[in-house]
């Protein structure tokens, strides 16, 4: 099966890459940064999806049977400070890939985010599902939605505020680890989340849209109780309450019941918390990356 990943070498889409390429997919890759790579990848293409021309040749030279569409603006709070360019990326640009795609005969898979913030990151990416939904109808190929929601692991930017990370930035420099409102959040290690899109691609027949096939650990906790863990690990950084951001007031995160992703595709996570954290505290040590991260 021929595999059309856009945002392949993010963190997700790289995890993604591996994977399928583990379950012998034959795989392309479209970014706009070629930052992570795989040498069994069969092409890599260096695009912007804003760029409809540009997709368009790809997926004409490409011929893919599917599509995981990854590419995007991503952030929480930050992304009030781009609110237009999140807009046109994760609405009209994934719009050309939806359409383009259908146009080609080549099914989706994507995401549906599973917070309902009112950020411009939670509403561009819960419209973006909306209109995969739509225009996979129109072009009558296949749409498969994964409803996922704090992901974490190596490999994650460190250009936007996600609270794994930047926990573990701020423990690492023995800084202030700010706690927003101390929601409730569900925490899913990026491989096992690897593997949920490998088996939605294999099996889209079954989940075909659908919208409720929820990608996460099953579990909950606080904000205050994961940064706890990060703090208690590295044995550094003090954690600091704070106001709850912009649109976020009297939205709770929420957490993920994984059942439907069981039943309909034998998937449930495998990588507990402890370990996973251990993982990825671990890699940025390793990597030596904490010192690139941007200064929240």
């Amino acid at each position: 099966m021929k595999i059309l990943v856009t945002g392949g070498c993010g963190f997700i889409g790289s995890h993604v890459v591996d994977e399928l390429i583990n379950n012998d997919c034959e795989v392309y890759v479209l970014d706009i940064n070629l930052t992570w790579t795989n040498q069994k990848v069969s092409k890599y293409f260096k695009a912007d999806i804003n760029d409809r021309e540009a997709f368009k040749i790809v997926v004409e030279e490409v011929k893919p049977d599917r599509c995981i569409h990854l590419a995007g603006i991503l952030g929480t709070s930050e992304t009030w400070d781009y609110i237009d360019k999140t807009v046109n990326t994760n609405i009209n640009g994934a719009n050309n890939v939806y359409e383009i795609c259908g146009m080609n005969k080549c099914d989706i898979i994507t995401v549906d985010v599973g917070s309902r913030w009112l950020s411009p990151y939670t509403i561009t990416k819960t419209c973006s599902a909306d209109f995969a939904l739509a225009l996979t109808n129109k072009y009558k190929v296949q749409c498969g939605l994964l409803r996922i929601f704090n992901v974490y692991g190596p490999r994650q930017s460190t250009k936007i505020i996600k609270i794994a990370p930047m926990f573990i930035y701020k423990a690492l420099k023995n800084d202030n680890l700010e706690i927003w409102g101390n929601k409730n959040t569900d925490l899913v290690y990026v491989t096992d989340v690897a593997k949920a899109f490998v088996q939605a691609t294999l099996n889209l027949e079954r989940i075909n849209r659908r919208r409720d096939i929820y990608i996460g650990s099953g579990k909950q906790l606080t904000t205050y109780e994961f940064a706890e863990k990060i703090v208690k690990k590295v044995e550094a950084g003090k954690i600091i309450q704070m106001a709850p951001r912009l649109g976020e007031e009297n939205i709770d995160s929420g957490h993920m019941n994984n059942n439907s992703a069981y039943e309909l595709l034998g998937w449930k996570p495998v990588v507990e918390l402890e370990e996973g954290l251990n993982t990825t505290i671990e890699f940025y040590k390793g990597k030596n990356i904490v010192d690139n991260f941007k200064k929240f």
